[in-house]
């Protein structure tokens, strides 16, 4: 058995990370091969520069970003690369984790989550995902890196979203399912009260603001039936939950919301809740016609 420098447990001898804090075990490998994307690579000093495809990078270190890890990305607009390792130390079947590195080749995220989108939203928001250890197929949780690299993702929320660039986030609360907004210090700001959260969107897909503030749609799940309305990114209510659904984008030139009543006819409502059309359409389409 091979203990971890980093948390002492034990791991099986041909480990390469360890299966409880995902730390490098060290390991006597025989030299890798030059990947095929290398096409060239000289040492100078205490730099290697990389000829690869149109360009060459320099990459501090002795060595480079694809000698480093088994996967390399492309490096996107912001910067950086999502990089991967394999690891197979207690796992069913060959697993890949990934990490991500700056055009330095520093790491910024180390390779412990089990995806990272390789590009940001309109906020500069990266959505990742994380396996608990060891790996469970069945748990996955989702979070978000945002643009100053601050990690919002735990086992305590199965779901974190940004809204926009406020600095608040859709969470989903781990055991109970529940919805709510936490801060980046994951603290309550609505507590999980509600059985759906969405961001309403344009249709450039940037999320709505109104009165300075992103607004959301949110709802509640019942046996008997099913309520929505629409809050404001600190958990106000904006509309009250008086709707069947309410769907979570702008339509129609004036850019109002479509939204069905407990009877199941369609209409129209302003980003404030003012009745534009009132929800006597059977057929969605004569709401969309209506709008135009």
């Amino acid at each position: 058995m091979k203990k971890c420098p980093r948390c002492g447990k034990e791991n099986v001898d041909d480990a390469r990370f360890c299966t409880w804090c995902r730390e490098e075990l060290p390991v006597k490998k025989i030299k890798k091969q030059e990947k095929s994307v290398i096409i060239a690579s000289v040492v100078i000093g205490l730099a290697v520069v990389v000829i690869a495809g149109a360009g060459y990078k320099i990459l501090s270190g002795t060595c480079s970003i694809y000698e480093r890890y088994d996967e390399v990305g492309e490096f996107d607009s912001s910067g950086y690369a999502v990089v991967g390792k394999e690891t197979d130390a207690d796992a069913s079947e060959n697993y890949m984790v990934y990490g991500l590195v700056n055009e330095d080749g520093k790491e910024i995220l180390p390779c412990e989550y089990a995806s990272i989108d390789d590009s940001v939203d309109y906020y500069g928001y990266r959505r990742i995902s994380k396996l608990p250890y060891p790996f469970d197929y069945t748990e996955e949780y989702l979070g978000v890196v945002s643009p100053d690299g601050n990690v919002m993702i735990s086992d305590d929320y199965g779901v974190i979203s940004n809204i926009g660039d406020s600095g608040y986030y859709i969470a989903k609360e781990t055991g109970t399912n529940m919805w709510g907004i936490i801060n980046d210090n994951f603290e309550w700001i609505q507590e999980p009260n509600y059985s759906w959260i969405s961001s309403i969107k344009d249709d450039n897909g940037f999320e709505v603001e109104v009165d300075g503030s992103y607004i959301l749609a949110a709802g509640y799940d019942f046996q008997e039936g099913h309520t929505a309305g629409i809050i404001n990114m600190y958990g106000e209510i904006v509309v009250p939950m008086e709707y069947y659904d309410i769907m979570p984008w702008l339509s129609g030139e004036n850019e109002n919301i479509i939204v069905i009543d407990q009877d199941g006819y369609y209409g129209a409502i302003d980003l404030k809740g003012n009745v534009v059309i009132p929800c006597e359409y059977v057929d969605i389409e004569d709401v969309y016609g209506l709008l135009k």
